[in-house]
C-alpha cells in the first residue's frame, strides 16, 4: 500500500510499502475552485539474490557452474576464471581461491551476494618401501604419501601402510574425499630361497695323512654364495664360497 505523511500540505513524503503502479494525485483548492494532477510512480521490488552453490571447494583444474535467482539482471566480478559477467548462470574455474560477487538488479534496486571459491591443491601421491627386494619368507612395509589424506591400495587396504610379502607391482590412490585422486604404484621383487643342499660328494678316499681333498655340493641356481663349515684343524685352501672346495 502506499501511505502519505501529510496529505493537506503543499509538500509531503509518500511511502511505498509494496511493489507496484500507483497515482498519486495533487488536488489544490482555494476559494474560487481546485485544479489536480497526477503521477504515475513504478515501484520495483527489492532483490534477494541468492546463488547456488554457495560456497564452493573446486579441485584444481576444474570447474562448477554459479546460479544467481532473484533478481532481472546480474553482474558476475573479478571477470577472471568466469565465463560469462553479466548471466545469471556463469562457470567458474579459478585457478586460485577467489570470492566472487555478484549484483542482481530489478529495476533500480539492486542486491549484493558473495561467493566464496575455494580451489584445493593438487594431490600427488607417492608410495615407498622399506625394502623394494625381499627374500622367500620376508616381508616389507609400503607406505602412502602425503600424509592425512584416504588411501585406496591394490588390495582393497586402506590404511597408510601395507605390508607385503610377494613379489608384484602394488599401486596406490590417494584423495581427500572432494578432490581428483592421484595414483602411483611402486614395485616389489622377491628373491627365492635356494633348496636344501644336496649330499656332499667327496672326489677322494679320506685318509690319514692326505693333504687335499675335493668336496662339493650339487650347483643351486638361486645360490648365489656357499658357507662351508670343517672340522677343526681343516683349511679351505680354495674355492671358497662356492660350491666346490
Amino acid at each position: 500500500g502506499v501511505s502519505i505523511e501529510n496529505s493537506t500540505t503543499q509538500n509531503t513524503t509518500v511511502t511505498f510499502n509494496s511493489a507496484g503502479t500507483f497515482t498519486i494525485t495533487l488536488t489544490a483548492t482555494n476559494g474560487t475552485g481546485s485544479n489536480s494532477t497526477t503521477q504515475v510512480i513504478v515501484v520495483n521490488a527489492e532483490p534477494t539474490v541468492t546463488v547456488t552453490p554457495n560456497p564452493v571447494t573446486l579441485c584444481s583444474g576444474t570447474s562448477t557452474n554459479l546460479t544467481a535467482t532473484g533478481a532481472t539482471s546480474y553482474t558476475w566480478s573479478p571477470a577472471t576464471g568466469l565465463t560469462c559477467t553479466n548471466c545469471a548462470v556463469t562457470t567458474a574455474s579459478p585457478t586460485v581461491t577467489t570470492t566472487y560477487t555478484v549484483i542482481g538488479v530489478n529495476g533500480t534496486c539492486d542486491d549484493t551476494v558473495t561467493v566464496p571459491v575455494t580451489v584445493a591443491a593438487a594431490i600427488t601421491a607417492g608410495a615407498t618401501a622399506t625394502s623394494t627386494v625381499i627374500c622367500s619368507g620376508s616381508s616389507t612395509t609400503l607406505t602412502a604419501s602425503p600424509s592425512g589424506f584416504q588411501y585406496l591400495w591394490s588390495d582393497n587396504s586402506i590404511g597408510s601402510t601395507l605390508n607385503v610379502n610377494a613379489a608384484g607391482n602394488y599401486s596406490l590412490i590417494v584423495g581427500n574425499g572432494t578432490c581428483s585422486l592421484s595414483a602411483v604404484s611402486v614395485s616389489v621383487t622377491q628373491n627365492l630361497a635356494p633348496a636344501t643342499p644336496s649330499a656332499i660328494v667327496s672326489s677322494d678316499t679320506v685318509c690319514s695323512g692326505i693333504a687335499n681333498i675335493n668336496v662339493s655340493v650339487t650347483n643351486d641356481p638361486l645360490a648365489t654364495t656357499y658357507n662351508w663349515t670343517l672340522p677343526n684343524g681343516w683349511n679351505i685352501t680354495g674355492g671358497n664360497n662356492t660350491n666346490s672346495i
